[in-house]
């Protein structure tokens, strides 16, 4: 028995997407991350992420820093 598959589309459908305050696009379905009021896309945020040092990341974690004296 034979099953009819239709054609893969050509084009794309049109995207859903929204302008975020970091002013990069983001389309439905990805993240998004609000960093002191402010929407960021993926990128944006992994990059104010990557400017913390390792005492603010411990902070924000809840991890203990000692210094050994």
């Amino acid at each position: 028995m034979a099953y009819y598959e239709p054609e893969p589309r050509t084009t794309p459908p049109e995207p859903d997407e929204i302008v975020l305050d970091c002013g990069h696009n983001i389309y439905e379905g990805e993240s998004m991350y609000d960093w002191d009021g402010e929407w960021l896309c993926p990128d944006c945020f992994e990059d104010k992420v990557k400017e913390l040092s390792l005492e603010e990341i411990a902070e924000l974690m809840g991890v203990e820093v000692k210094k050994y004296e």
